[in-house]
């Protein structure tokens, strides 16, 4: 077979194995936004059963006060405190989605002995759809928690500010070895970490679509090596 054949034949190749994973990371990111909108939807059931459930608890709480039993009323006042308190996500961004995205990207963390913090906020009066920011948090943090996993004492940190129009969303996470960025301004990944690629490619259209982009730097600090993702949005 001549040589420009076998070239063709390759991309070729390449194109369709490139468009099978965007199709299943995009059913992914699909399901994910199913799977956080179900867990709001419990939540929401859940609260909705305990305020229908409120006056026989302060009826209980009131015989209980008048009978003098204080014991039983401590703790029947402390299981109430904890059933509502565990309706309330563990991190709160003021959008109910992207509460659900970091408050599961704590928990696994913790799981995997991921120092976690977030100071994000979700944008004030912008018009961001948050299926957007959603998939771009996603994205972001599975790759920093995918990066975690080849070091010894794994951070994760994002935060975001806001001025008037403009939203960015910044995400750092500790790399064992720095890593080569391409022309186009992305890792440059090997096959198996293809993922991590399509990910921010994920990140960078959704940026285009409100007039932005992406940026990374890398950073040593403290004797460590940080991957900086920085993400802005203009908002209308």
């Amino acid at each position: 077979m001549p040589i420009i054949a076998v070239i063709v034949l390759y991309q070729k190749l390449k194109e369709k194995q490139e468009e099978e994973y965007v199709k299943d990371s995009a059913r992914k990111q699909v399901g994910d936004m199913v799977g956080y909108v179900e867990h709001i939807e419990e939540i929401y059931d859940r609260m909705r059963g305990i305020r229908h459930d409120f006056g026989n608890h302060l009826t209980v709480i009131e015989r209980l006060a008048e009978d003098g039993k204080t014991k039983e009323l401590s703790d029947y006042i402390r299981e109430l405190g904890k059933n509502i308190e565990s309706l309330q996500p563990m991190i709160k961004t003021g959008n109910a989605v992207t509460d659900v995205v970091l408050s599961e990207t704590a928990e696994k963390c913790e799981k995997e002995g991921i120092t976690f913090e977030s100071a994000f906020a979700y944008p004030d009066g912008l018009d961001i759809n948050p299926f957007d920011i959603s998939v771009v948090l996603t994205n972001a943090l599975q790759n920093a928690i995918e990066a975690s996993s080849s070091v010894s004492d794994p951070e994760i940190r994002i935060k975001s500010v806001q001025k008037e129009r403009v939203f960015i969303i910044n995400v750092r996470n500790i790399i064992w070895g720095r890593v080569y960025i391409t022309e186009d301004g992305l890792p440059e990944t090997s096959k198996h970490e293809s993922g991590h690629g399509y990910g921010l490619k994920n990140i960078r259209s959704i940026a285009a679509k409100y007039k932005g982009d992406i940026e990374i730097r890398q950073e040593e600090k403290d004797g460590k090596l940080y991957f900086i993702l920085n993400i802005m949005l203009m908002g209308a």
